[in-house]
């Protein structure tokens, strides 16, 4: 894992929750990536796992698919690996300009 300025790089999501960039998978709009029907099946089952974070009280604006819970813990049920998905009230441009804020 790259580290900047001894420590590891984190992405500041919001609410006080970073993540290390290793551990995130992808960022996306939730105006433009929940037109499709898969991701709307994603979401759906993420939430009905219980592995949605909302981090803020706002409608989101963007989710962050992450390898591993915000708190570390693999999200595994059942032994079958599932992503924690995040939700923030940040736009994906705006998180990419969060790293290690």
């Amino acid at each position: 894992m790259e580290r900047k300025r001894g420590r590891f790089r984190r992405l500041n999501l919001g609410s006080s929750t970073t993540v290390p960039l290793d551990d995130i998978i992808g960022i996306f709009d939730m105006d433009t990536a929940t037109v499709s029907n898969t991701t709307k099946e994603f979401l759906n089952q993420a939430q009905s796992f219980g592995d949605i974070t909302s981090l803020g009280q706002e409608l989101p604006k963007s989710f962050i698919v992450i390898g591993r819970a915000p708190m570390g813990d693999a999200c595994v049920h059942g032994g079958v690996f599932h992503c924690a998905v995040a939700l923030s009230q940040f736009s994906p441009r705006t998180l990419i300009g969060r790293e290690d804020e």
